[in-house]
């Protein structure tokens, strides 16, 4: 049971919660002035209209203005990227992810290379006798009876050595009437007195040269893959993404659809960044009336 002096309290702490409500609704409310309400009314209106009057035409034309100036926008992106795209036409809405157009563009770009390859594998045996042959007119073995000349490199070292080109044995030669060990010769001399060393010459010259020829056909079939790549995501609906950096290769992780770059642009010319390119988007609108 509550006590007198308890009701006493709780009435002083109504009382004053009442006189606060009073006082509150005493104050004068803040009226927006006659002026500020034109204002306010006015700001409104250029909005709404801004909104429903910039289209989607006008949006292309925009990115078309930018892209031949290769201009950067502030809240859009670099406009360069888009060097080369047409925007005369209402863009097709995508039926394949870009990732997509990329793996099929790369799957056949790599079916190209394997054939390239393979052709050559195919033609290997009669290349290489080609470039042997080629490689020993370039680099002849010396014979029997033919003048020599050779340098020295282990004992007597920078001496030169010449004479006629006598018997050849497997770990020497006879020069004039010396006798030369292989081992007191350069590497290139060798090449030129013993077989076997000729031989092995000739081996490393023509797997050089046939590597060479692969990497040769591989860098021919993969020649134009970027712009392969560029043109099919293009002809996908898909354009550079002017907000990411671009590359030097195509990569399809950075592109965009065309149509979502007009609704990007349409966005942003209806927002109040757009408000500094009033005066393009009344060109923009004159020329979309004139082709109407």
């Amino acid at each position: 049971m509550k006590t007198r002096r308890q009701t006493r309290g709780w009435k002083s702490l109504l009382a004053c919660a009442l006189a606060a409500v009073l006082l509150a609704g005493c104050r004068p409310v803040q009226r927006e002035t006659s002026a500020e309400k034109a204002a306010r009314e006015q700001k409104e209106a250029i909005e709404k209209l801004t909104r429903s009057s910039v289209t989607d035409g006008m949006a292309r034309r925009f990115i078309e203005e930018k892209r031949d100036e290769m201009a950067v926008v502030p809240g859009l992106g670099d406009f360069s990227v888009l060097v080369g795209t047409d925007w005369s036409k209402t863009p097709l809405q995508p039926t394949v992810t870009a990732l997509d157009v990329q793996k099929r563009v790369q799957e056949a770009g790599d079916a190209r290379v394997d054939a390239a390859i393979q052709a050559l594998r195919e033609q290997e045996k009669e290349i290489r006798v080609e470039l042997t042959a080629a490689a020993e007119a370039e680099h002849p073995m010396c014979k029997s009876g033919e003048k020599v000349e050779l340098l020295l490199v282990r004992k007597g070292d920078g001496v030169v050595v010449s004479g006629t080109l006598g018997k050849v044995a497997a770990d020497r030669a006879m020069i004039g009437n010396r006798m030369v060990p292989k081992i007191d010769m350069s590497n290139d001399d060798q090449t030129r007195i013993f077989p076997a060393e000729h031989a092995a010459m000739l081996r490393q010259i023509v797997d050089k040269q046939f590597a060479r020829r692969l990497t040769e056909a591989r860098a021919a079939a993969e020649a134009g893959r970027g712009e392969e790549l560029r043109q099919a995501l293009l002809a996908a609906g898909y354009v550079p993404d002017i907000a990411q950096e671009q590359g030097e290769r195509v990569d399809a992780r950075r592109w965009t659809s065309a149509v979502a770059l007009v609704k990007r642009v349409r966005h942003f010319l209806q927002s109040p960044a757009g408000r500094a390119f009033d005066g393009l988007l009344d060109e923009l609108a004159d020329e979309s009336d004139d082709d109407e």
